[in-house]
């Protein structure tokens, strides 16, 4: 990790690319190997969770944190569209797109690739 560390650190500062080490973070994954990483003689922080892009990452690579909070999310979220969902006011269209945007802003899931490619007709 160090070798790959002081790497990505060369290479960043000779493209003129500056790392922030008080925003990075080490995130060891399914190692027992806790010595400490540094850029440049700044100690980086090893954290145990790691969230980007909203996504959570734990040390064994799981998701299980990330899927809870996502559906903890959704939770507090969806009662909010109540009033919108009981409106007269509001045609059956948007509360659908409201709806769908929801969903797809908390929603993960596993695709394979040939799920995703279009059957011949």
């Amino acid at each position: 990790m160090r070798a790959k560390v002081a790497n990505v650190g060369a290479a960043s500062t000779s493209v003129g690319l500056n790392i922030q080490r008080g925003k990075t973070k080490i995130l060891n994954q399914n190692t027992e190997n806790t010595d400490t990483v540094t850029l440049d003689g700044d100690i980086l922080e090893q954290v145990e969770l790691f969230t980007y892009l909203g996504g959570n990452i734990d040390e064994q690579g799981e998701y299980d944190a990330d899927l809870n909070a996502r559906i903890g999310k959704a939770k507090t979220t969806f009662p909010r569209l109540k009033n919108i969902w009981n409106s007269k006011n509001c045609r059956s269209e948007s509360k659908s797109e409201s709806s769908i945007r929801t969903s797809r802003q908390f929603h993960c899931t596993e695709v394979k690739l040939e799920e995703l490619q279009q059957p011949s007709s």
